[in-house]
């Protein structure tokens, strides 16, 4: 926790944030790696980099990008006792993405989840049991616009995006799972000289 609060402290001072440049941290790896390493101290993960005496210099791209799975997904926080003792689970089963106000539904297994921000989408978990978001199926809207006039009309479909739980997904990214293991590549098509079916 210290090296978080510290590395925190050293972004909000530096130039960095007084130029209030959000883009230029993408630019500086020694700024990334540094936050990398206190994000990974923050839970409690190791690596050799993180081991080095230098931990900061050594800290290389490979050896970071793990630690951004760990990031993305719905806590779900349970207050325990009336002084504010409390729980806090991460729900791996229901997507990593940048989530806002996830929805739980009467039935209290389905759940829809979403984001205001560009670029994002709507997603719909249904958990195995009721209560338990542990485990489930999760989906993304495909939307279909019909209709541009006024607010729009258009028919959405669910997308189906596979079954997984928590302990699943949380070994898979204790193991150093990466973007390779999950998908494969395709180089993509010139569009001039190939048809994209």
């Amino acid at each position: 926790m210290a090296a978080f609060d510290a590395a925190a402290t050293a972004y909000a001072t530096s130039p960095l944030w007084a130029a209030q440049d959000n883009m230029q941290w993408f630019s500086n790896e020694t700024w990334h790696d540094q936050h990398m390493l206190a994000i990974a101290e923050y839970n409690g993960l190791t690596n050799d980099a993180a081991s080095a005496a230098s931990a900061a210099s050594a800290a290389s791209a490979a050896s970071a990008a793990n630690f951004g799975y760990y990031y993305g997904w719905v806590p779900e926080i349970a207050i325990t006792s009336v002084d504010g003792d409390h729980e806090v689970m991460k729900h791996f089963a229901m997507g990593r993405f940048a989530h806002e106000l996830s929805y739980v539904m009467p039935d209290s297994r389905t759940v829809y989840q979403s984001n205001d921000g560009a670029n994002t989408g709507l997603f719909m978990f249904v958990a195995d049991n009721e209560k338990e978001l542990s485990a489930g199926q999760l989906y993304a809207a495909k939307w279909e616009q019909i209709s541009g006039a006024g607010a729009g009309e258009a028919f959405i479909s669910w997308v189906d995006l596979g079954h997984s739980d928590n302990t699943t997904i949380k070994a898979a990214i204790d193991a150093g799972i990466t973007f390779s293991d999950m998908f494969t590549q395709e180089t993509p098509k010139e569009a001039l000289n190939e048809s994209i079916d």
